[in-house]
């Protein structure tokens, strides 16, 4: 169940109204358009689903409102619009604006009453040219835009301009926005984007065992992006670009919705059986969050009870009051919560202190030390953690026999890596489902060797 194209906009836009980091090449930039196209007044506004922001503007009066209900802005009909929006004479009977109609480069709208002519009345206005502005992820988030008191209509070299104008302030808000810049073009986001619309990203799973028992307890959703040419991708090749963008958020929703359906398939064999699937922190901005994934969920016929969700430690969010708010609002409907990677730096350990969480998942830099003592002194650190604070523990990445063998021996602990099963298809699970897997926990096995390394398959719901 992915977000709506105007969800995705209006939460894509959202992205960009930290205030409290505008800097002042913004409002240069705002001065240059209006230089550059020769109109007294710009601005570069960011819109939303109801309300338009202004971040930067040049030649507006100083008890200009920064903050305006989108449904009286003129800016409004450029984001709607996918070419540069025009009005030379607001005043004019005679025009075609004065016909209630705004030229769009090349075409005529009708703008019916409550247009934006009749906006730039009102505010004394006589002349506006305007172009929306594109995201990261590849929607239109806002608009760039030139006032002028008097009639004022631009040339077509002015009309060229604009979208180079256009590019160079999207570049400033991108840097505004507190993210890491994406290691790959804006293009790929909107590959992306698309893939997941196609339904082209899929989960893959792996099996976690219980050690005491030889079960498999649960799986772990894993994305697999289908590609039409390239094949099966990893998440090397998609997760840089969803991770620093609003799209983490579809890929978490579209490997939630899949493998819950995926779930409800293999439960009447298997009751007890969980599905694991990552969150990232990004959610936790949204208020909606928590309705959001529960929707997803039982949507698929599947209870809040049978679906564990990951946060991901890689995954910088802010642990305050909010989130565990959000934590422990999906603790309260049902979901088990866990926070995954825990040994990979610092910050895990904070976190397993602040949020309501119900386990946590050792990272694989921690089993791939066990066998020195670093390595085994943090592992049994952890196991007692876990034990002292009532939470489930899984170790990741276990590929050796040594491994099973010492992560066995600490007791009440789940195992998953290649030493059981590498991820696999949907139509596979069953094979694992029914297995005991008691001898590859290292006790009854005589078998020293390794499984094939493990590729990045840390991020759960997006690897």
């Amino acid at each position: 169940m992915l977000r709506s194209v105007t969800n995705r906009q209006s939460e894509s836009a959202r992205t960009y109204l930290d205030f409290s980091a505008l800097s002042p090449a913004l409002d240069a930039a705002a001065q240059l358009v209006a230089l550059s196209l020769g109109f007294p007044i710009s601005l570069i506004n960011i819109i939303d689903g109801d309300t338009q922001y202004t971040l930067a503007q040049f030649g507006s009066p100083a008890h200009a409102r920064n903050v305006v209900p989108r449904s009286r802005t003129v800016c409004a009909n450029t984001v709607e619009s996918t070419r540069i929006v025009e009005i030379a004479d607001a005043y004019s009977p005679n025009s075609q604006v004065g016909a209630r109609n705004a030229t769009v480069h090349g075409s005529s709208v009708d703008l019916g009453p409550g247009s934006p002519q009749e906006l730039l009345v009102e505010s004394g206005l006589a002349a506006y040219v305007g172009i929306a502005l594109t995201g990261r992820e590849g929607l239109p988030i806002g608009a760039l835009c030139v006032f002028d008191t008097a009639p004022h209509p631009i040339t077509d070299s002015q009309r060229e301009l604009l979208p180079l104008l256009a590019v160079m302030v999207e570049e400033h808000l991108d840097s505004h926005r507190n993210r890491t810049p994406p290691v790959v073009g804006p293009t790929d986001a909107v590959e992306l984007a698309a893939a997941l619309a196609a339904d082209e990203v899929a989960p893959w799973y792996q099996p976690i065992v219980d050690l005491d028992t030889g079960s498999v307890v649960a799986v772990e959703a894993l994305a697999r992006w289908n590609h039409p040419s390239r094949g099966v991708l990893g998440p090397a090749s998609f997760i840089a670009v969803a991770e620093t963008s609003e799209l983490i958020i579809d890929l978490d929703l579209a490997v939630l919705s899949a493998g819950a359906v995926d779930l409800r398939a293999w439960l009447p064999a298997d009751p007890g059986l969980i599905l694991h699937v990552n969150l990232s922190g990004a959610h936790f901005a949204h208020p909606n969050c928590v309705d959001r994934l529960t929707s997803v969920v039982r949507a698929a016929g599947v209870d809040p009870g049978s679906v564990v969700l990951e946060i991901t430690e890689s995954v910088a969010f802010t642990v305050n009051s909010a989130s565990a708010h959000f934590v422990g609002e999906l603790r309260r409907i049902g979901f088990g919560v866990v926070l995954d990677d825990v040994g990979a730096g610092w910050s895990g350990l904070e976190r397993l202190l602040q949020l309501p969480l119900t386990g946590f998942k050792v990272d694989k830099a921690v089993t791939d030390r066990l066998g020195t003592t670093a390595g085994d002194a943090m592992m049994r650190a952890l196991h007692s953690l876990s034990v002292d604070l009532g939470m489930s523990l899984t170790v990741e990445g276990v590929e050796t026999v040594e491994q099973a063998r010492a992560i066995a021996a600490l007791g009440s602990v789940r195992g998953q890596g290649y030493w059981w099963a590498r991820p696999t298809v949907a139509a596979s699970v069953a094979d694992f489902l029914s297995c005991d897997l008691r001898a590859r926990t290292g006790y009854h096995t005589a078998s020293g060797r390794s499984a094939e390394s493990r590729p990045d398959d840390a991020y759960v719901g997006g690897g």
